[in-house]
């Protein structure tokens, strides 16, 4: 018992089905996020973005000079 004791480096191995849904749950987010950009790209969600900013901001400035 002492020598299981002394040579154990404290690390646990999971069940296998956990380890399975963890591989599960990384691959679904990953897959998310690639999916996710590239569905943005298509859209041109950061132009879209870009433009809806400078509108507002000529909201601002043309209600200030009125």
């Amino acid at each position: 018992m002492q020598s299981k004791v002394s040579n154990d480096k404290g690390k646990v191995i999971p069940p296998a089905n956990i380890m399975q849904e963890s591989l599960e749950h990384s691959l679904h987010d990953k897959l998310g996020q690639e999916i996710a950009a590239e569905i943005l790209e298509q859209n041109h969600y950061a132009d879209q973005v870009a433009e809806a900013v400078r509108q507002v901001k000529q909201c601002c400035l043309d209600s200030q000079t009125v």
